[in-house]
């Protein structure tokens, strides 16, 4: 049966391509290209519906950017930032209105903080706006903990990295508003040797994932989980149950990156090999 389902896709393919369905209708091409992106977009809230995220305001029809503040604040309410200093990394500055929050927020001396972007607009067209929009002056701080590098991140990244910044153990959080995809996933690509666990990353979308590291990769984390871990900062937490380097590995590396002190209780820990629960 999958072998005649491959060949009538195959055959159906050929004859839209026969066709040539681009002379007719190429120009509502990006018509459809965004009602597919959209239903991926609602299909990944639904998803997150029932599974709270640190922040989740949804659903609201005006566009207000100054809720980011709120998500900002939400992690640096996670990380001890006075105590423990982070390297922070912006890519998509325009006019560093987030960049300048995290320099006015935070107090701690050590803190490293670079602004990746082109300050000439975007480098490709994006949707309704040309290549060049949303260009900016390279905005005036006097703090010696920020600066801004000017360039393509695949021109300016590299040599950035060979400076040996990222080589300490401090925490990174990387702040991706670049818009483009393409040059999204380059940054994250480039970075990810550099990743520890419990690095986190935080999106436009207002989700907070940390970096695990193991076959998941990364991990969300809920409302109620977050709110739990919190609670239990600096207090001693014995783990049952979960495999051991998959599932258990995530709550671990989330607890740990919050604080917690965990204990491991091999007794009721599972291993792909090996299962002490009889």
């Amino acid at each position: 049966m999958k072998r005649y389902k491959i060949k009538f896709i195959t055959f159906f393919k050929n004859l839209i391509l026969l066709l040539r369905p681009h002379l007719v209708f190429g120009f509502i091409q990006h018509l459809f290209l965004t009602i597919s992106n959209t239903i991926q977009l609602s299909r990944w809230i639904s998803a997150q519906s029932n599974n709270k995220l640190l922040i989740n305001d949804f659903f609201d029809w005006k566009r207000d950017h100054y809720k980011r503040y709120g998500l900002y604040q939400s992690v640096l309410n996670i990380l001890n930032e006075e105590k423990a200093a982070f390297n922070y990394l912006e890519f998509g500055v325009c006019r560093g209105e987030s960049f300048k929050w995290w320099l006015e927020n935070t107090k701690n001396s050590e803190h490293l903080m670079v602004g990746f972007d082109t300050f000439e607009g975007l480098p490709e067209n994006w949707g309704v706006f040309k290549k060049g929009d949303m260009n900016a002056e390279i905005p005036l701080i006097e703090d010696p903990r920020g600066r801004f590098v000017k360039g393509l991140f695949q021109d300016t990244l590299p040599s950035f990295l060979k400076e040996g910044y990222l080589t300490n153990d401090k925490k990174l959080i990387v702040h991706l508003d670049a818009d483009l995809f393409t040059s999204t996933l380059y940054v994250l690509t480039t970075l990810a040797p550099y990743l520890k666990k419990g690095d986190i990353f935080e999106t436009k979308e207002g989700t907070y994932i940390v970096f695990i590291g193991n076959n998941h990769v990364w991990f969300h984390v809920s409302k109620k989980m977050y709110d739990l871990l919190k609670e239990l900062k600096g207090r001693e937490v014995t783990i049952v149950g979960g495999a051991d380097g998959e599932c258990l590995e995530d709550v671990v590396t989330t607890a740990e990156s919050l604080g917690v002190k965990i204990k491991r209780d091999y007794k009721y820990i599972w291993t792909a090999t090996s299962c002490p629960i009889k």
